[in-house]
């Protein structure tokens, strides 16, 4: 009797280790298929980004392009006031008695700076 019951104890040990290596390797097998799909979707996610990237990128370059040509267009008005302007303070210029009656006044003024800012105290 004792020996058949040590008999059957080693069918169930063998039996559970049977069953435990093929729970092990389908284990396995599974694990290491699952790196595969990681790496993919790694790989998937790393070309998604270089692809934002150059989408960004080009975005950028197309707003500086834009910029580039307000920055123009900025300067070639500006240069068109500039010359309106000159041009008109040409032809509306004072003569010369004109020019020396106005400094001579501005030169009066600055003389009496001292005493108008001595008088606002």
């Amino acid at each position: 009797m004792l020996g058949e019951t040590a008999a059957v104890v080693w069918l169930a040990e063998a039996g559970i280790f049977i069953v435990a290596l093929v729970a092990g390797i389908f284990l396995a097998k599974g694990s290491k298929s699952a790196p595969r799909d990681a790496s993919v979707g790694i790989k998937r996610d790393i070309s998604e980004t270089k692809n934002h990237y150059k989408d960004y990128r080009d975005s950028v370059h197309g707003e500086f392009k834009d910029l580039n040509g307000s920055i123009k267009e900025l300067n070639s008005a500006y240069g068109e006031l500039y010359n309106h302007l000159a041009n008109g303070g040409a032809k509306l210029g004072l003569s010369r008695a004109e020019v020396e009656r106005l400094m001579n006044r501005d030169s009066d003024f600055i003389a009496r700076l001292p005493q108008i800012k001595t008088n606002a105290k």
